[in-house]
């Protein structure tokens, strides 16, 4: 299964990105889906850790080169990972009552505000809520939330498992 298999409307990202790029020098609040740039520099690199000057991905409106967009400076473009924060609160709200899966995919310590303890306290409490946690080395879930599945496995492979049993 592929992030692409997902319609954009219909996931919520807040974190970073790895997929896309930002303006090094942000000129803007765009950001550039790298899968094309990524490819270019895989087919065309020097040896295992030289890539060519031709495939170093530019901004198109100022020149200014593009880096992978990751919360770890003050470069990180944040704005269009909030496209769809209104939906999600507002499915959120629709769901307090009903039976709910939060499915956590790698989420760490990093920004733990953003995801991770937001979705422990909504599925401690309401019972309703069952916390799924996908983590190779941190799926830990507090005991106190009742339903809660804990997968301490390469992501890849448990997704793959997952789609396997249906």
């Amino acid at each position: 299964m592929k992030r692409q298999d997902f319609h954009r409307t219909k996931y919520l990202n807040l974190r970073d990105n790895i997929p896309s790029s930002n303006v090094s020098l942000p000129c803007s609040n765009e950001v550039y889906y790298n899968e094309k740039y990524i490819k270019s520099m895989v087919k065309n690199k020097v040896d295992d850790y030289t890539i060519s000057s031709d495939d170093i991905p530019y901004c198109p409106n100022c020149g200014e080169f593009l880096i992978q967009n990751l919360r770890c400076d003050n470069r990180f473009v944040e704005e269009p990972n909030y496209k769809n924060y209104n939906n999600y609160v507002e499915f959120i709200k629709d769901s307090l009552d009903k039976n709910t899966v939060l499915l956590e995919l790698g989420v760490g310590y990093n920004t733990p505000t953003i995801i991770r303890f937001p979705f422990e306290q909504y599925s401690y409490r309401y019972l309703n809520m069952t916390l799924i946690r996908m983590n190779l080395g941190d799926a830990r879930i507090p005991s106190e939330i009742n339903k809660r599945i804990s997968i301490d496995n390469d992501l890849n492979k448990s997704l793959k498992d997952i789609v396997d049993l249906i």
